[in-house]
């Protein structure tokens, strides 16, 4: 994929926001193929977001690192799944490259637009169950806050 710069384009959050309804649509082998996120990267291809927007689940990570709904039910293939820090990264540094716009965003650097999202936890240290119950606290786009958590007392 890498020497024939092929670029997948997915859309990982369907994997979590919408893997309850793939029995129904998909047999179980092709329901292991649907979205083959880490055969993709063995492959030698770069992996990121057909959207500015992740569509199916305001956590888009979790498609990608759970494989399966948000209640822990139906799991798609396990071999397709990927880190925590791979996720992150599709939904970054590759999906700014996928549009071209790498020069000005998918990373915190001097110069390029401050787009980002706070979390309390590193997902390089999270374990599975914790990774559903992490909660954004605050939200940039353009520089500009966009959301705020309240504060708990």
């Amino acid at each position: 994929m890498q020497k024939a710069g092929i670029i997948a384009a997915l859309q990982p959050a369907f994997i979590y926001g919408e893997a309850d309804g793939y029995p129904g649509l998909l047999s179980r082998e092709k329901q292991g193929e649907f979205l083959p996120l880490a055969s993709y990267a063995r492959a030698g291809g770069v992996r990121g977001p057909g959207h500015r927007r992740a569509a199916g689940s305001p956590q888009p990570v979790l498609g990608p690192v759970l494989g399966g709904d948000p209640q822990g039910g139906h799991q798609l293939e396990v071999r397709e799944r990927v880190t925590p820090a791979a996720a992150l990264r599709m939904m970054t540094l590759n999906g700014a490259y996928l549009s071209g716009e790498e020069h000005i965003k998918g990373s915190l650097e001097v110069g390029k637009l401050a787009d980002l999202a706070v979390l309390l936890t590193d997902l390089a240290f999270v374990s599975e169950e914790d990774l559903r119950a992490i909660s954004v606290d605050l939200t940039v786009i353009d520089g500009r806050v966009v959301y705020r958590r309240e504060a708990r007392t």
